[in-house]
């Protein structure tokens, strides 16, 4: 595949830090050299990933290819850290020439890429590497557009503002940086506030409808209101609940009051003979689409009652106790890394080199002139391969086995293999990362309480929607994986960020009730049609696999895959509304059984 370019990173001034002695032996003037650059790419992973299997490119047919790849030189002869300082540097492209395969091998994995005519400076003996997976994505013969993020992913990055490593940032890009409510949001508090506000509703003194009042503005005995689901679909459901039971009253007294509440109804939605309900518009906003129509889950919208009206609750508060809409994230991009040494050869390392060599150890055979770019140098490879900058989390969805499965009322939930769709996971433990993608290179964990509490109010959760991973019965489209008691149902993946070492993360699990009943979960009725949340947490000290120097005492680490084994042992801790996931206590409802981290499985690319 077709880079769309390659940025070398330079300056015209000396810029050095911590390799006085490897200077000194530079005698060449400090001028442009015309160099091929080489250099391989990271072994790929075998396992299912997030999303489609193409966007995390499970295979060779499958890979992307790179694009906006950026190098930066550097006077260090070993590994770059935050202290060195580059070459200041200018924009210069070069000519990319085509991906150059290797020899095909059953054992060997072989992905190398060539470049003509790219502009060093001498004196250069290292470099950073930066690209990201091209958004090429091909469903059904049509591209999916570049600029899905939800599909792709999407990554802050700071190294446009400045190439030196302690500047350089990557983080998780929020999919709404603002807490502002939406037009829609209000269009459905103003649609529910008018049904509430039903003229002699309530005060009427029908006992039964009069619950059904109480019931629908979620009042407390103690006066106060709950927090509801404000979601399009939570919506969908409170007012359809609310057409079949007042048309249950008995009392002929009341039949005015009802014809009056479902009018209320109608203003908003339409109603068919079997009382589906299909909501419309409000002073010509759409009701439907919210909040997905922003990225967001449907458990970060949420309304309450303030006394006369239902108002949109956007951030988290004391009375609330929910997720401000601004925490939640996009997943990563497919991000790649390299800190490398080179080797220089004062010849040109022509293509057909590559095409014979089985091994990246073979192409480097090739660079016996030195580590040092000089006026003679006419290739240059990188020596370590680049990897991965971002991690990987597969969850494992194990089958139910607690028999009878119940919800938070004691009572028996329906079940069948179909009802329970995984639709979307959410990732705790998000922060901007380093230059080398760890976080501890921007800022190490503050030891004192106050600053520790600060830094942890920074932290974003990443949502991934696209966990559709099983084929549907005909082949022609994807489908949810759903809770089952007959066996596992196996694992959807997304990309995440290395975490900090010794803190806990949260793995939320968002379920869709397909099952055409309701249940009673911890915060509330989950209705037909709308999706759940299921909470656990992972502490960094339980992990089953022996621990390395890679990934000591953390739950994920970059160019790595974490695997969670999760089991839903019940709908007793089943939330209709997101939580605050920064509370120190809330209802767990997932068990993370077994938890490893390895390397990504070897394969081998050849095209």
């Amino acid at each position: 595949m077709k880079l769309d370019r390659i940025i070398v990173l330079m300056l015209g001034v000396t810029v050095l830090m911590g390799c006085t002695d490897r200077e000194e032996q530079i005698s060449d003037a400090d001028v442009p050299v015309a160099v091929s650059l080489a250099f391989s790419l990271p072994e790929l992973s075998v396992n299912r990933t997030r999303m489609a299997d193409s966007v995390v490119q499970t295979s060779a047919d499958l890979y992307r290819g790179l694009k906006d790849v950026r190098v930066i030189p550097f006077r260090v002869p070993g590994t770059i850290t935050a202290d060195h300082l580059p070459f200041v540097f200018d924009y210069t492209a070069g000519d990319e020439r085509g991906r150059v395969t290797g020899k095909p091998s059953e054992l060997t994995p072989s992905a190398f890429y060539y470049y003509q005519d790219c502009a060093f400076w001498s004196g250069t003996t290292s470099l950073l590497f930066y690209a990201r997976a091209a958004n090429t994505v091909m469903v059904n013969g049509t591209a999916i557009p570049a600029t899905d993020k939800t599909y792709y992913g999407a990554t802050t990055t700071t190294y446009l503002e400045g190439n030196s490593p302690a500047q350089i940032q990557f983080g998780p890009e929020q999919i709404s940086p603002t807490t502002a409510v939406s037009d829609r949001a209000e269009a459905l508090a103003e649609y529910l506030t008018s049904v509430a506000n039903t003229t002699g509703w309530a005060t009427t003194d029908d006992p039964k409808l009069k619950a059904l009042y109480l019931d629908f503005i979620h009042q407390h005995d103690q006066g106060d209101f709950a927090v509801i689901g404000g979601s399009s679909a939570s919506v969908r459901a409170f007012v359809e609940e609310l057409y079949a039971e007042v048309g249950k009253n008995e009392t002929a007294a009341a039949n005015a009051l009802v014809t009056a509440i479902r009018t209320a109804i109608t203003a908003g939605a339409n109603v068919d003979n079997n009382g589906r309900v299909t909501l419309t518009t409000w002073n010509d906003t759409p009701l439907t689409g919210y909040p997905s129509h922003i990225g967001l889950p449907d458990g970060a919208a949420a309304m309450q009652w303030d006394g006369s009206a239902f108002v949109p609750q956007t951030q988290t508060t004391v009375e609330t106790a929910i997720t401000s809409v601004d925490r939640f994230a996009y997943p990563p991009e497919l991000c790649y890394y390299g800190n490398s040494t080179i080797q220089t050869s004062s010849d040109d390392v022509e293509r057909t080199v590559y095409q014979s060599a089985a091994t990246w150890d073979d192409v480097l055979a090739q660079y016996t002139a030195g580590t040092v770019i000089t006026s003679g140098t006419k290739s240059a490879a990188m020596v370590t391969p680049v990897q991965y900058g971002v991690a990987r989390l597969s969850v494992r969805l194990k089958n139910i086995e607690i028999v009878p499965f119940l919800d938070a009322a004691d009572e028996l939930v329906a079940f069948d293999d179909s009802y329970y769709p995984l639709t979307a996971v959410i990732i705790g433990g998000q922060y901007p990362v380093g230059f080398d993608f760890k976080p501890e290179t921007v800022q190490p964990w503050p030891t004192t309480e106050e600053a520790s509490d600060e830094m942890t109010d920074q932290m974003l959760f990443i949502y991934d929607p696209q966990v559709r991973t099983k084929k549907a019965a005909d082949g022609s489209a994807y489908d949810y994986y759903c809770l089952s008691s007959s066996g596992d149902v196996g694992n959807t993946n997304t990309l995440v960020f290395q975490t900090y070492e010794k803190k806990n993360v949260k793995i939320v699990l968002e379920f869709e009730n397909r099952s055409g009943k309701k249940f009673m979960g911890y915060d509330g009725i989950v209705y037909p049609g709308t999706k759940f949340y299921m909470i656990g947490e992972v502490n960094p000290s339980t992990a089953t696999t022996t621990v390395t120097a890679e990934n000591k005492n953390r739950v994920f680490t970059q160019d790595y895959t974490t695997t969670f084994d999760v089991q839903v042992e019940n709908f007793k801790s089943a939330y209709n509304v997101m939580p605050d996931l920064l509370a120190p206590r809330m209802e767990i409802g997932v068990k993370v059984t077994n938890w490893e981290t390895i390397h990504p499985t070897t394969i081998e690319i050849t095209k």
